[in-house]
C-alpha cells in the first residue's frame, strides 16, 4: 500500500492528476470494493493527503485534501483541510473552511476540540480578539482541562489588563490540578493584576519553589513585596531579578535601589541606581553620535533652527567636544550671527591650544589654522 502512494504522489508531482487518481482509486477498490467510484476516490486522496502529512510533506497534503474536497466536502475532508491551512500559515482559509465546518454541526452537536483549538490559535494569529474570545471560551467552557489553552488563553488576557476574565476560569482549574505551573504562573500574574499581593505572592513562591529562575518571576514577586511595602523582602527577590537579568532592566534597578535605601541601606540604593542611571541611557558618545548626526540632516534640509538647537544638546553628553564647538561656530556663521560664531570658533581653538603641537593630527593642524582665520575675518 505505502509503495502505491510514493508511485502515486510522484504521478501527482509531475502534473499527472488523472492517472495519480486512477492510481489510487483503482487501489481503495481493491482494498474496499464496497466503497462507490466517487467515495474510492475522495478517500484515496485522503490517504493520501494523510500520508503527506505524517511526512511533514504538507505541500502535497494540500493537493490531496483540495481534491478530496472538491469530490465531497465532508466533514472530515473539512477538518483535515483546515489543519494544514494552519500549519502552512494560511489563516483566514483556515477559519474560512472551520467556522462553515462549524455551521455544518447539527444541533446539540459540537466542533471537536482540535478543530477548535485550530480556530482558536488561528483568530490569535490574526490579532481577531472577538473570534479568538469567542473560541477560547467554548474550550474553556467544554474542555475546562486543556491546561496548555488556558493558561494561553489567560497569558493574553492578562497582558490585554483582563485579568478578571483570566483568574475567573483559571481559579476554577487551579482547584482540580494545583501542579501545574503554566497555569499557576498566570494565576499569580492575573491576581498580582487585580492588586491581590497576597495570593500573588504565594503562588509564585511555588513557582521558585518547583525550580524556576526566571527574572519575570522574581521580579514579580520583589514587585509584590515592594508593593506591600516589606523592603528586605522587596530587596532579596528584586537582587535576584537583577541578578539573574545582568542589572539591565532599570524598572528592577530603581525598585531595588528604593528598597535598599528604605530598609536602612543607602549606600547599596546608591550603588543600585547608579547603575540604573547608566543603563537608562546610552553611552554620551553614542548620544552625541545620534545628535550630529540629526543635526547634519537639519543641515541638508536647510533648518538652522533646529540643528543649532541639536548641536548644543551635544554639549550636554561632552562639554569638550572641540568639533561640536567648530560646528556651532560654521553654523552661526551660516546665518550670519558674527558674535555667536566667534565666540564658538574661539572656544573650539582655546580647546585645541591644549593638545600640543605635535599630538595634533594633520587634519587638526588644518582646521585650526581655517578657525583662526575665521575669526580674524569675523572682528
Amino acid at each position: 500500500m505505502r509503495n502505491i502512494f510514493i508511485i502515486v504522489l510522484s504521478l501527482l508531482s509531475n502534473g499527472h492528476t488523472e492517472t495519480a487518481l486512477a492510481q489510487a482509486a483503482d487501489t481503495q477498490h481493491k482494498a474496499n470494493t464496497q466503497l462507490s467510484d466517487s467515495d474510492a476516490r475522495q478517500n484515496a486522496w485522503i490517504v493520501m493527503g494523510d500520508s503527506c502529512m505524517d511526512a511533514f510533506n504538507l505541500f502535497q497534503a494540500l493537493q490531496c485534501y483540495e481534491k478530496a474536497y472538491a469530490i465531497t466536502p465532508t466533514r472530515n475532508v473539512m477538518s483535515k483541510l483546515g489543519e494544514c491551512y494552519y500549519k502552512r500559515g494560511a489563516y483566514l482559509q483556515c477559519t474560512d473552511i472551520l467556522e462553515k465546518l462549524d455551521e455544518q454541526q447539527e444541533e446539540g452537536e459540537k466542533l471537536g476540540l482540535k478543530d477548535m483549538r485550530t480556530l482558536y490559535y488561528s483568530y490569535a494569529k490574526l490579532e481577531k480578539r472577538k473570534n479568538r474570545d469567542k473560541w477560547g471560551n467554548r474550550i474553556v467552557e467544554n474542555y475546562p482541562y486543556d491546561a496548555a489553552l488556558l493558561s494561553d488563553y489567560a497569558r493574553r488576557l492578562n497582558a490585554e489588563n483582563r485579568p478578571e476574565t483570566a483568574h475567573a476560569f483559571l481559579a476554577n482549574y487551579y482547584q482540580k490540578d494545583s501542579t501545574d505551573m503554566h497555569i499557576t504562573l498566570q494565576l499569580a500574574d492575573a491576581s498580582f493584576l487585580m492588586l491581590n499581593f497576597n495570593n500573588a505572592k504565594k503562588l509564585y513562591q511555588r513557582i521558585i519553589k518547583a525550580g524556576d529562575v526566571s527574572f519575570d518571576v522574581s521580579y514579580s514577586l520583589g514587585m509584590c513585596f515592594f508593593q506591600e511595602e516589606k523592603w528586605d523582602s522587596a530587596y532579596y527577590y528584586l537582587l535576584r531579578a537583577a541578578e539573574i537579568n545582568s542589572y539591565k532592566n532599570v524598572g528592577c534597578l530603581y525598585r531595588l535601589g528604593l528598597s535598599a535605601v528604605r530598609k536602612g541601606a543607602p549606600a547599596e540604593g546608591i550603588r543600585c541606581l547608579n547603575i540604573a542611571i547608566q543603563e537608562a541611557n546610552p553611552s554620551p558618545k553614542l548620544m552625541i553620535h545620534l545628535h550630529e548626526t540629526l543635526a547634519d540632516a537639519y543641515e541638508k534640509k536647510g533648518d538652522s533652527r533646529n540643528q543649532l538647537e541639536t548641536l548644543k544638546e551635544c554639549l550636554q553628553y561632552d562639554g569638550n567636544n572641540m568639533q561640536i564647538y567648530y560646528k556651532l561656530a560654521q553654523a552661526y556663521q551660516s546665518i550670519g550671527d558674527k558674535e555667536n560664531a566667534r565666540h564658538h570658533y574661539n572656544s573650539f581653538l582655546g580647546l585645541a591650544r591644549m593638545i600640543s603641537e605635535r599630538d595634533r593630527s594633520d587634519d587638526l593642524k588644518q582646521v585650526v589654522k581655517i578657525a583662526e582665520y575665521e575669526v580674524s575675518r569675523l572682528k
